[in-house]
């Protein structure tokens, strides 16, 4: 059982879980809450007072965790997380090892969509586990998140405009022919939110709908030669339709559809050892009939389909028993959807360090009016786990130390279906069988730990008797020297006396 990036923890940007009372987190707490104040202080004109277009559910713009975002979202061919499995699910059961969570919180910062001063928020959550043959995964994907503080026409105040579309997703993968080629389903329920909500002391009521509708993404990966992958999915549109026959009284006809556009991916990567992975891969999206930025009414969203081409390598520079280092790049073009704004190219990067037990991680992605920035700091939770005795201690070949080879071809370390002569290797890893060991195995961490405990107190104590009688000791002597010199000393006086 095996989570190259379970952690939980306190981040600017990603997973803030844990710590809650520390400094560092009333220093977050004020910098979110000078961003809120900022965000209200740069609110828009909306620029209409009657909403005729829908909303678009999906844009080409990378979300994640560092590794993601470092990676520039390209993953197709590598899909090796529950995060990146999203745009392939079949790569749960080719790549991943053991099991994986995420907890992710995206600002985005993007001009092309809004005023770049209000920050763009996306949530995710997931975990995945790997049961040969099979792999499964469950989570909240946040697919896009569109709004902020407009002056609406006709309207008092200042009101949050916001739309939002978001997933739970079921995934499940096989492998088949001896583990060359992994299918997988990822069933999507997804949730559709326009809301209009009132700010400061803006009166009136919040508006608010959700529509909801099931979707699929199908996934395939073939395992090619030298631990080449290729790997290719398809997710079906969804279009989320709200009641418009209700009307919100800030602006109407602001409840429309939310249409989220097909999407064809394909995508090549490569594994060479465990240091290293790169992947290509390439987006075909489809087209979003009539829909436009909450912004501007009359700026269309997806006329026409788009190809958006992602690069992007990662290597662990630093492999030690207790200290691991991996650095991410890479680069997406960004073929704009919307009408009237140009392309874009990015750049991506991270690094990530695991010191013992803790992830400390960066991760950019920057463009024109773009800008997207993770900070992170958290506790690897299944090596706490192992630390503790709870779940064993996977194998884990020699550590190489620093700058290992990046291109040389190694089996040792990767997932099972990239060992040619695979067998077991160390304790039983089956997720499975860990959870109905830890019962067990917390029981007997218990005793040990009670053991220990009665035999440092036996130690202890047994330590005080000894300095006890040591002192005893100590004092009998001193008053045997002490003795002896009253002695000496009469027989002086007796002998004066004489």
């Amino acid at each position: 059982m095996r989570a190259e990036r379970s952690y939980i923890g306190i981040a600017i940007a990603e997973g803030p879980l844990v710590f809650r009372k520390s400094p560092i987190y009333a220093l977050i707490g004020a910098l979110l809450l000078e961003g809120a104040l900022v965000h209200r202080a740069y609110a828009d004109n909306l620029p209409y007072s009657v909403r005729t277009h829908a909303y678009s559910g999906w844009n080409a713009t990378v979300n994640g965790d560092v590794r993601t975002i470092g990676m520039a979202g390209a993953t197709v061919g590598l899909a090796d997380t529950f995060l990146a499995a999203a745009d392939n699910p079949s790569g749960l059961g080719m790549m991943l090892q053991g099991a994986d969570e995420n907890y992710v919180t995206n600002q985005v910062s993007d001009g092309h969509v809004q005023n770049p001063n209000s920050p763009m928020e996306t949530k995710s959550l997931g975990v995945a586990v790997s049961l040969h043959p099979w792999a499964f995964s469950l989570g909240l994907v946040t697919d896009s998140r569109e709004g902020q503080s407009y002056y609406i026409p006709n309207t008092p105040g200042l009101n949050s405009v916001t739309v939002t579309s978001r997933e739970v997703r079921f995934g499940a993968a096989r492998l088949l022919m001896d583990d060359k080629l992994s299918i997988g389903v990822s069933l999507n329920i997804g949730q559709g939110e326009e809301e209009i909500e009132p700010q400061s002391q803006t009166p009136g009521p919040t508006s608010v709908q959700h529509a909801y509708r099931v979707g699929a993404t199908l996934g395939g990966m073939l395992q090619l030669h030298n631990h080449f992958l290729l790997g290719m999915s398809y997710t079906l549109p969804m279009t989320y339709n709200f009641n418009n026959g209700t009307t919100a009284p800030q602006l109407p006809g602001f409840y429309q559809p939310v249409v989220d556009p097909e999407r064809f991916a394909l995508g090549l990567g490569w594994v060479p050892n465990r240091n290293a992975r790169m992947d290509f891969s390439v987006f075909a999206v489809g087209r979003s009939p009539n829909a436009a930025l909450i912004r501007d009414d009359t700026t269309q969203i997806g006329t026409h389909v788009t190809f958006q081409p992602h690069a992007g390598v990662a290597y662990t520079f630093a492999d030690f028993k207790n200290v691991k280092g991996t650095v991410f790049t890479g680069s997406y073009f960004e073929w704009s959807r919307l009408d009237g704004e140009s392309n874009r190219v990015h750049a991506t990067g991270g690094l990530e360090i695991k010191p013992y037990i803790f992830t400390v991680g960066i991760g950019t992605d920057v463009s024109s009016q773009y800008s997207n920035f993770i900070l992170s700091v958290g506790v690897d939770l299944f090596q706490v786990l192992q630390r503790v005795k709870i779940v064993p201690i996977p194998y884990s070949p020699p550590h190489q130390g620093l700058w290992p080879s990046p291109i040389h071809l190694v089996d040792a370390g990767l997932p099972r279906p990239l060992v040619k002569d695979w067998r077991p290797q160390g304790p039983d890893m089956n997720p499975i069988h860990v959870i109905q060991k830890i019962p067990e195995r917390t029981e007997k961490a218990v005793q040990e730990f009670k053991k220990e405990w009665n035999k440092d107190s036996a130690t202890k104590e047994k330590e005080k008797k000894r300095e006890k009688k040591k002192k005893e000791k100590l004092e009998k002597k001193k008053e045997k020297k002490e003795k002896l010199k009253e002695e000496k000393e009469e027989k002086k006086e007796k002998s004066d006396l004489e």
